[in-house]
C-alpha cells in the first residue's frame, strides 16, 4: 500500500472512530438511515474493488502490454482534474474531507451527527451581541466541493449552458437564435422607461385598465384567448399537451392554474388557502408596481384588492396531486362539447383554437381534465363575480387577466419592477436555493428550443459512442438477467420476453428533427441581439408553436428528461443523460462505462425489475452475500429492510453489468485511452467511485432534510417568480454596487482547547514559526472595511452587496441585513464560528446572515457590468463618481490586506481614486459615498 493510501485509511479510521463515539451518546432514525445509505455505497466500493481486480487478472493476458495513450481533449482535462482531487485528498484536505479541517475538529460537530441539532441545542448556543442582531450557528449541509460530480440535473443544465455559450463557426440559423436569446437573457439591458412603455402597450392591447365611466369592457373570452395564445398566460385554468395515463397518445390537458402565492392545504376541510402572512406585503408591493406604471393610487388600490380577492376565492377549490389521485380526479376524458356544458362561462373551443393555431380543433375532440370540481367552481365564480361587480361598475375579471399577464412578463422587465415586488417573492422554505441567473436563462431557452438542444447534445457529447454504450449495456443487462435463478418459470419467461422485445434507443429522433426543418421552423422567430423583452415575447410565441406541434406529432421526451422510460416497444434512453462530466464522446471508454454505464444499468434494473427479490432466490443470496462481506470488513452487525436489500442488489448488479459491457467494448476495440496514467480497470473503478461519492452526498443530504430526490419534474427546477429575491445573484441585475474584499486573511488556529482567529497581535510567535510575515495576517482590515460598508446609507437603501474572498480561497457572502460586531474580539469569535460552521443565521429567524458559498467569485457577480479593481499604483487618480453607472450594477474589488496590489482575473480595469495611498476601510467609504451621491441616496 502506498503512503498516500495508508494516510487515507488512517483518516478514514479516525472519522469512523468519531462516529462510533457519538453513536454511544444518541441515535435517531434519520441518522440510522444516513448510516445505512453510507454503508450501501461502501459495500459497493468493496465489491467494485474485488470485481475490478478479478476482471484485471482475467483480462491481463488479452489486453495489450503497452501503456494506454493519455486522453488530452479539453473534456478529459477537466474530468482528470476532478479525479486527481478525489484520489489525492491531501492536495485540498479541507475540500476533500469537506469538514475535517473545520467542523470535524470541533468535538461538538463530528461525523455524521454534524448538522443534526435539536432546537434545545440551538437555544443553548445562541449568543447576544451588544446592539446587534442575535446569530445562530448552523451547519451548511448543502456545501459542495469542486471535485464532486454534480447531480444529473445540474450536469445537464451545465452542459446546455456550455453549448449556448460556445460560438460555432458553422452554426445554423436556429442555433444562432437560441444563443442570441440566451445571451440577451444573461445580459438584459432594457431601461426602466422602455419597460414601462412596453407594458403600457401590452395593457392597451388587452383593453386598458378598467375604469368607471367611459371605459368599454372588451369581451372576456376574447381577452382570455389573447393572453393564453400570445403571452403564454393561463389565469383561470392551465392548458398543456401531454400523454394519457397509458402514454400512448398526446392529448390537450386542462388543469387548475398556478398561483403566485404560497398555498396551504387543509387535510381536515380538504380546502386550500393562501398563506395569510404574505397577503399584506404583496398588496403593498402590488400598489407600488401599478404606481410605477402611472396608475393612480386609488385605482391601483382597487385593482390590487380585486386581484387578490378573486385569487383567494379561486384557490379554495384547488388541491394537491396526491389528493386528486386518491379521489380519481385525474385524467377525466371528455369532449370539448361536454366540457362546454360542464363549465359554460368559458368559450372552450375559441380559447383552444387560439392556443393551438393552426392545428384544427373541433367540439368532438377529446381533452383530459385533471380537477373537474375546480373547473366547475371556476366557471360558477366567473358568472357570480361578473354579475355582482357589474352593479358596482368594477371589472375584476379583466383586472385579474392583466395582472396575471404582468406576472408572466415580469422576468423580462427592468429590475426596477422586480424590486417593487420583492415582498411577494419571499419564499416559505428558506432551505431551498433558487437557481442562479444562468440556470434560469438555460431553462427559459429550453422552453422554446427543446428539440434543437436535444440534437446539439447528441452531436456535441453523445456521438456514436453513445449508441455503442447503450447497445453494450443492454446486451450485458440481458446477460445478467438470463443468469438469475427464478422461483417461477412463467415469471422468468414473461420478464425475459419483455426485455427481449424492447429495443433500446436514444431519445433524439432524426426523422422527426428532419421533418421539423429547424431553420424553417424558427424562421418566423425574430431575435434581437440587444432587446431581451422583444426576445422574451418571441419565446412565448415559439412555445405556442411547439405546443401545437406536440399535439399533431408523435410525442418525444423533453430535453431535461434524465431517466429511461418505456414507450411502445422501445426503451428510451434520454439524450439528457449524456451530459458532461458523466459522459463525453472524447472520454476514455472506461470513464463512460464506469459512470454513465453504471447509471443506465441501475435505472434499467429499477425500471424493469422492481420486485426482483420476491421473484429470484439468487438475487436474494447475492444481496445477502454483499452485505455480509461488508459487515465482516466493518466488524459490525446490522439488518436491512426488503427495500434496502433490493438496493444493495441493484447497486451490485449495475456495477456488474457495466463491467461486462466495458469488457465487451474492449473485445471489440482493445485499445482505449486513459487519464492520469491509470490502467483501464483502475480508471473504470475510479470513475465508478466518483459516481458513488455523488450518490452518497445526495442520499445523506436527502436523509438529513427529508426531501424527495426526484429530478424528472421540470417545474421543480423552474425558478419561481415568487422566490427571486432569495437568490442574491438574481438581484444583481438591479442597480447595485457589489464590493469584493479580496485577499482577506481569515483563518483559524487552535490555542489550547479552543479555536481563535489568527491575527498578528495575539499569535505573532505562531505566525513567525510558520514562516510567515505577521504584518500580512491582518483580519482587522476586513473588520474595519465591513463596518464602513455595512453601516453605509447605500447598504441601508438595499443597494449594496458584499463578498469576502480570503487568501485561502474561501468565499463568504454577507447578507445586507447583517450588523457587524463593533469590537474586534467579538468579530473574531463570529468569524471562527463562520469558518467552522459555514453559515450564521439570525437568532430570531431562519434568515442566513453569513455563509460560505462555492467558488469562483465570478459565478456570483452580475454579467455584463463594469468591474473595477482598486489600486494606488494604477496611475492617474479618477473621481470615484465617474465609476458609477447610470443604470445597472457595478463591481468594485478592494484589497483587504496591508501591502500589495489586487491581482485577479475577473476585473476588466484597475483604477486609483486618490493621489495618496488609502486604507481599505477608507476606500470602501469613498466608493460608497460616490455611489450614494450619484444615485441620490441620502
Amino acid at each position: 500500500m502506498t503512503e498516500n493510501s495508508s494516510d487515507q485509511q488512517e483518516i478514514l479510521q479516525f472519522t469512523q472512530g468519531q462516529v462510533q463515539s457519538e453513536e454511544s451518546n444518541s441515535l435517531v432514525k434519520n441518522q440510522r438511515l444516513g448510516l445505512r445509505l453510507f454503508q450501501f455505497c461502501l459495500a459497493s466500493c468493496i465489491i467494485a474493488t474485488i470485481m475490478g481486480l478479478g476482471f484485471y487478472f482475467l483480462q491481463k493476458k488479452t489486453l495489450t502490454t503497452q501503456d494506454p495513450l493519455p486522453c488530452l481533449s479539453p473534456a478529459c482535462m477537466r474530468v482528470a482534474e476532478r479525479f486527481s482531487a478525489a484520489m489525492d485528498p491531501f492536495s485540498r484536505p479541507c475540500d476533500y474531507f469537506l469538514f475535517s479541517c473545520k467542523a470535524e475538529m470541533s468535538h461538538k460537530s463530528r461525523g455524521k451527527h454534524r448538522g443534526n441539532v435539536t432546537r434545545q441545542d440551538v437555544m443553548r448556543r445562541r449568543e447576544r451581541r451588544g446592539g446587534g442582531m442575535r446569530m445562530d450557528i448552523v451547519s451548511d449541509t448543502e456545501r459542495k466541493t469542486d471535485d464532486r460530480l454534480p447531480d444529473r440535473q445540474t450536469a445537464l443544465l451545465q452542459t446546455i449552458k456550455e453549448i449556448l455559450e460556445s460560438p460555432q463557426k458553422n452554426a445554423s440559423s436556429a442555433e444562432q437564435k437560441a444563443q442570441m436569446f440566451y445571451n440577451t437573457c444573461m445580459r438584459p439591458n432594457t431601461t426602466l422607461n422602455e419597460s414601462i412603455y412596453h407594458i403600457q402597450m401590452i395593457i392597451q392591447k388587452l383593453g386598458n385598465w378598467p375604469v368607471p365611466g367611459n371605459w368599454t369592457q372588451p369581451e372576456m373570452n376574447s381577452i382570455l384567448a389573447l393572453v393564453m395564445s400570445q403571452y403564454n398566460t393561463f389565469p383561470f385554468f392551465n392548458v398543456y399537451v401531454g400523454p394519457d395515463r397509458n402514454k400512448t397518445q398526446n392529448y390537450i390537458q386542462i388543469d387548475q392554474p398556478e398561483f403566485h402565492f404560497p398555498i396551504e392545504w387543509n387535510n381536515q376541510t380538504n380546502r386550500s388557502k393562501f398563506n395569510s402572512q404574505f397577503l399584506r406585503p404583496f398588496f403593498s408591493s402590488c400598489r407600488d408596481l401599478l404606481t410605477l406604471l402611472n396608475v393612480p393610487f386609488a385605482s391601483s388600490t382597487q385593482h390590487c384588492g380585486l386581484y387578490m380577492s378573486l385569487s383567494s376565492t379561486l384557490v379554495t377549490n384547488t388541491s394537491p396531486p396526491s389528493y386528486r389521485h386518491s379521489q380519481k380526479l385525474m385524467y377525466l376524458r371528455m369532449t370539448i362539447q361536454e366540457l362546454q356544458e360542464l363549465a359554460p362561462n368559458i368559450d372552450w373551443l375559441r380559447c383552444l383554437q387560439a392556443i393551438f393555431h393552426p392545428v384544427p380543433i373541433s367540439k368532438s375532440d377529446f381533452v383530459l381534465v385533471h380537477n373537474c370540481p375546480y373547473i366547475i367552481y371556476m366557471s360558477e365564480t366567473i358568472s357570480k363575480w361578473r354579475q355582482q361587480h357589474k352593479m358596482m361598475d368594477s371589472y375584476p375579471l379583466h383586472t385579474y387577466m392583466i395582472m396575471n399577464a404582468l406576472q408572466t412578463l415580469m422576468p423580462a422587465l427592468h429590475t426596477g419592477f422586480i424590486q417593487t415586488m420583492k415582498n411577494l417573492f419571499i419564499a416559505t422554505d428558506n432551505e431551498n436555493e433558487v437557481a442562479p441567473r444562468w440556470k434560469h436563462c438555460v431553462l427559459q431557452t429550453v422552453k422554446g428550443f427543446d428539440t434543437l438542444i436535444s440534437h446539439l447534445i447528441k452531436d456535441h457529447y453523445a456521438g456514436e459512442e453513445g449508441d455503442k454504450l447503450i447497445s453494450d449495456i443492454y446486451y450485458s443487462f440481458k446477460t445478467k438477467i438470463d443468469t438469475l435463478n427464478w422461483q417461477n418459470g412463467d415469471t422468468r419467461d414473461l420478464v425475459l420476453n419483455k426485455i427481449t422485445s424492447l429495443t433500446p434507443k436514444l431519445s433524439t429522433d432524426n426523422e422527426f428533427f428532419n421533418q421539423l426543418k429547424p431553420d424553417e421552423h424558427f424562421g418566423e422567430v425574430i431575435m434581437s441581439e440587444k432587446n431581451y423583452f422583444s426576445n422574451y415575447l418571441q419565446m412565448q410565441v415559439l412555445q405556442q408553436k411547439m405546443r401545437s406541434r406536440l399535439l399533431s406529432h408523435t410525442p418525444h421526451p423533453p430535453v431535461l428528461s434524465i431517466q429511461p422510460f418505456i414507450y411502445g416497444n422501445d426503451i428510451i434512453i434520454p439524450v439528457g443523460m449524456f451530459a458532461s462530466p458523466q459522459f463525453h464522446s472524447s472520454y476514455p471508454r472506461a470513464v463512460n462505462y464506469g459512470m454513465l454505464g453504471t447509471i443506465i444499468a441501475k435505472d434499467l434494473l429499477h425500471l424493469l425489475l422492481p420486485d426482483i427479490l420476491s421473484q429470484s432466490q439468487s438475487a436474494v443470496l447475492e444481496s445477502e452475500c454483499v452485505w455480509s462481506h461488508y459487515l465482516t470488513a466493518q466488524k459490525g452487525t446490522s439488518s436491512l429492510s426488503p427495500s434496502q436489500k433490493q438496493e444493495v442488489w441493484v447497486q451490485y448488479s449495475a456495477l456488474q453489468v457495466a463491467l461486462l459491457a466495458y469488457k465487451k467494448s474492449l473485445r471489440r476495440h482493445s485499445s482505449d485511452t486513459s487519464l492520469s496514467g491509470l490502467s483501464h480497470v483502475h480508471l473504470f473503478l475510479t470513475s465508478f467511485t466518483q459516481l458513488l461519492r455523488r450518490a452518497l452526498a445526495s442520499n445523506k443530504m436527502a436523509a438529513h432534510t427529508g426531501e424527495k430526490r426526484g429530478l424528472e419534474h421540470l417545474d421543480e427546477y423552474e425558478p419561481k417568480t415568487a422566490k427571486q429575491p432569495r437568490n442574491m445573484h438574481d438581484k444583481m441585475i438591479e442597480a447595485r454596487l457589489v464590493v469584493v474584499l479580496e485577499g482577506a486573511t481569515l483563518e483559524t488556529v487552535k490555542v489550547g482547547k479552543t479555536f481563535e482567529l489568527l491575527n498578528c497581535d495575539q499569535h505573532k510567535n505562531i505566525i513567525i514559526k510558520s514562516g510567515r510575515d505577521p504584518g500580512n495576517v491582518r483580519p482587522d482590515i476586513t473588520h474595519q472595511s465591513l463596518l464602513m460598508l455595512m453601516d453605509s446609507p447605500l447598504n441601508r437603501a438595499g443597494l449594496l452587496q458584499v463578498y469576502i474572498h480570503t487568501e485561502k480561497n474561501a468565499l463568504i457572502e454577507i447578507n445586507p441585513q447583517t450588523r457587524i460586531p463593533r469590537t474586534f474580539p467579538r468579530f473574531c469569535g463570529l468569524m471562527v464560528q463562520l469558518l467552522h460552521k459555514l453559515s450564521v443565521r439570525a437568532a430570531d429567524g431562519p434568515q442566513r446572515l453569513l455563509r460560505m458559498i462555492k467558488n469562483p467569485i465570478s459565478d456570483h457577480l452580475p454579467a455584463g457590468c463594469p468591474r473595477y479593481a482598486m489600486s494606488f499604483k494604477a496611475g492617474d487618480a479618477v473621481c470615484p463618481r465617474t465609476l458609477v453607472p447610470k443604470d445597472g450594477p457595478a463591481v468594485v474589488v478592494i484589497g483587504a490586506f496591508a501591502h500589495g496590489a489586487v491581482n485577479v482575473d475577473y476585473t476588466e480595469k484597475t483604477v486609483s481614486i486618490s493621489n495618496y495611498p488609502l486604507s481599505a476601510a477608507l476606500t470602501c467609504s469613498k466608493i460608497c459615498s460616490a455611489f450614494e451621491e450619484v444615485w441620490g441616496v441620502l
